[in-house]
Order: C-alpha cells, then structure tokens, then sequence
C-alpha cells in the first residue's frame, strides 16, 4: 500500500500539470488572439471601407440623374410652349386660307384678285 501512495501522488500530480498546462494554454490564446466580437467588429468595418467607394459612386450617380431630369423638365417646358405657338399658327393659318377659299367661291373677288395677279405680270414684264 505504500507502493501505491507515491504512483497515486505521481498521477495526480500529472493530471493536475495537464489540466494547469491545458488552462495556460486556453488563457494565453484566449489572450492572443482576438474575440469573436473584435473579429466581427474588424470585419465590419473593413466591409464598410469596401463599400465607400460603392456608395460615392451611388451619390454621384443620384446627383447627375436628378440633374438629368431638371434637365428634361426644362427642355419639356421648352418643347410644350413650342408646340402651343405651332397649334396657334396653324389655327391662324387655317382660318385664313377658308377666308381666302371663300373670297376666291365669289366670282366677283376671283376676277378682281385674276386682275391683281395680271396687273403685277405686266408690271415685272415692263
């Protein structure tokens, strides 16, 4: 029995190294390298480093398409006050060419505008 006592004390004493070297171990790389929430953290912030140029690229893009369409209000604008003035002549023009056919129906406004017209040949004839 008394064999045994100094083979237990032996044991022990290698199960206790163990379990100090295994807890050293544990400690020093718990120590050494970096938390699962400072990782989290590095990679966060290296994804917004990456996306930054991502999103000035996005605000440029924002700011040149609101110029383009300050633009296209402008020339719409433009275009539809063009089209007003071309209804208007055109609604001029119609009424004087039915005022021009019916003055040319009379016959007495057609001889009188056929003698206007051989006044002005004879007159360019000399």
């Amino acid at each position: 029995m008394t064999s045994t006592l100094p083979v237990l004390l032996l044991f022990i004493g290698l199960i206790l190294g163990a379990v100090m070297g295994w807890l050293a171990h544990s400690y020093s790389a718990a120590r050494s390298a970096p938390s699962a929430e400072h990782r989290a953290l590095q990679e966060s912030q290296r994804r917004q480093a990456e996306l930054q140029p991502l999103e000035k690229a996005m605000d440029r893009l924002g700011f040149q398409l609101q110029e383009i369409e300050e633009d296209r209000t402008a020339l719409l604008a433009s275009l539809s006050s063009q089209v007003q003035a071309v209804t208007r002549t055109s609604s001029r023009l119609t009424e004087r060419t039915d005022k021009l056919v019916s003055a040319l129906r009379s016959p007495n406004t057609r001889g009188r505008w056929g003698e206007v017209q051989l006044e002005r040949v004879v007159e360019i004839g000399g």
